[in-house]
């Protein structure tokens, strides 16, 4: 594996953050999915002590304590319970706060042990493929694994641990309409009460099924590859224009992460966790900030982008009315980037007022519970756990 330049990592608002693949390979076949053709159907692993001292050697050199497993299912990886536990095992001999992320299917959360080693060793959050709550999209897109009744206990189970649930929501399948989708994402955060969700429009990426399926019925529209991102409409959906989906697509981020919707996911994870409450409030900052001042997804943005009339293509022609126009057009940006950053930044603040709050209301909660177990002799885990 490559390994990690230290000096790189200084460029990151992160840097004690990196990825690794623990395996690789997916066995379900997905219509939108890709990552298949690259990886293949076939699951492969890395050796656990291979992965076990690449960790240690990481902190060691560069003080990364901090991973996004990037298996595309880290539960499907045949070694997940022996690489679990060798990550227990280094967070006891050297005394390392070890955090992480994994991706894994909706039916993970059912393998016994799975969910209580992750949190032993160190799991904060779990990115789940939800893609859609209409069971006829998920049947048309080769999801069969995804069973909506389910969704909810699968919730449930995940913040039982600690563990934040990251869902993955696709909008524009063949049965979506502007209404369902809009009933849609108030379910999904007002019932299943997701903590953080991200949001992509379906599109037929060049070596899925569906690019397969759609070019041999002349439904793709838009052939500007730069327009596959995941946020344009580039095919000749029955229920959805260009314009509507755009519209859609930002209504489904602002109302899900809307400052009242936060304010409830705060309240509703504390009541699992105080550490989800925790975990979730860096990351509202980060994606209001993407979506309502830089207007861009959360995971191709960043909180200020830096811009430099001379790093333009050397095509262009360097003028004095070109800087001048270009730094112009900049102050002006910087300018609203100011004024959507104060708003967020004020909401941020109540928003910690009421992790602070809840927070010490949880210390309080714990307290109590310990003083009356210990008159009873018994001290429950959660009790004691924090």
């Amino acid at each position: 594996m490559p390994k990690v330049p230290k000096n790189y990592l200084k460029k990151f608002a992160v840097p004690n953050f990196t990825t690794l693949d623990c395996g690789r390979g997916c066995p379900y076949r997905c219509s939108f999915c890709t990552i298949i053709n690259v990886h293949g159907n076939q699951m492969r692993y890395r050796n656990v002590e291979y992965i076990k001292n690449y960790i240690i050697d990481n902190y060691k050199k560069n003080k990364i304590d901090y991973y996004f497993f990037t298996d595309d299912n880290f539960a499907r990886n045949k070694n997940w319970k022996e690489i679990l536990l060798a990550l227990i095992q280094i967070k006891k001999e050297y005394n390392i706060n070890l955090r992480f992320m994994i991706q894994a299917d909706t039916l993970a959360y059912k393998i016994p042990d799975f969910i209580s080693l992750l949190k032993e060793a160190g799991c904060t959050q779990v990115f789940v493929g939800m893609e859609s709550l209409n069971p006829e999209n998920l049947k048309s897109a080769g999801k069969r694994q995804n069973k909506v009744e389910d969704f909810q206990q699968m919730v449930k189970t995940w913040n039982k641990a600690g563990i934040v649930v990251h869902t993955g929501y696709i909008l524009g399948f063949p049965y979506d309409t502007p209404e369902s989708i809009k009933k849609d994402i108030k379910m999904l955060s007002n019932e299943l009460k997701i903590q953080q969700a991200s949001f992509f429009i379906l599109t037929p990426l060049p070596g899925s099924m569906d690019h397969k399926i759609m070019l041999e019925k002349n439904m793709i529209l838009d052939f500007d590859y730069n327009h596959y991102d995941s946020f344009h409409l580039v095919w000749n959906h029955p229920n959805f224009d260009f314009k509507t989906m755009k519209k859609i697509y930002l209504y489904a981020w602002k109302y899900f992460y809307s400052f009242p919707n936060l304010v409830r996911k705060l309240y509703n994870s504390s009541k699992y966790s105080i550490r989800i409450t925790s975990n979730i409030l860096g990351t509202y900052l980060w994606y209001k900030y993407s979506i309502q001042v830089n207007k861009h997804h959360p995971m191709i943005s960043g909180f200020h982008r830096k811009k430099s009339y001379f790093e333009k293509r050397s095509s262009i022609p360097t003028t004095i009315r070109g800087f001048l126009r270009f730094y112009i057009k900049r102050m002006i940006e910087i300018l609203f980037e100011i004024i959507g950053t104060t708003k967020i930044v004020l909401e941020f603040f109540i928003l910690w007022i009421i992790y602070l709050f809840l927070k010490t209301t949880s210390k309080l909660n714990k307290k109590k519970l310990f003083i009356k177990s210990k008159k009873k002799k018994t001290i429950p885990e959660f009790a004691i756990e924090y």
